[in-house]
């Protein structure tokens, strides 16, 4: 008798314990996993943000949970790289605008030469 007693206050203490533990955990997830205002429920807590293009980053002009609004920068990427890109996009077109004039004026000389050029040029 005195021993089935200590059982029960035993299995009677083990199982408060699980509970306690099991409404701890869910406590847990409910307010610090996946917490929820008025307004609705909170997702995200940090949102990772990156460039639509590659650069070296030179300035961040915003701090940690600052609130910002459309538009505002959260960046500032090195502008040599892109000078160095369109500095070389606009050699190429160069290039190829100069290439064109020479390609012109080569058809219109062989235009004027008639049947003299092979077939093969």
């Amino acid at each position: 008798m005195n021993w089935t007693r200590s059982v029960i206050r035993v299995l009677l203490t083990l199982i408060v314990l699980a509970l306690a533990i099991g409404l701890g955990r869910t406590m847990w997830d409910i307010y610090v996993l996946a917490p929820w205002t008025r307004d609705g429920r909170v997702r995200v807590y940090v949102v990772d943000a990156a460039p639509e293009v590659s650069g070296t980053v030179v300035a961040v002009p915003v701090v940690d949970n600052q609130f910002v609004h459309k538009g505002d920068p959260l960046f500032v990427l090195d502008p040599v790289r892109f000078r160095l890109d369109i500095d070389a996009a606009r050699a190429r077109v160069a290039g190829a605008e100069e290439d064109l004039k020479l390609r012109t004026s080569d058809a219109k000389r062989r235009m004027g030469l008639g049947g003299i050029v092979s077939a093969e040029e």
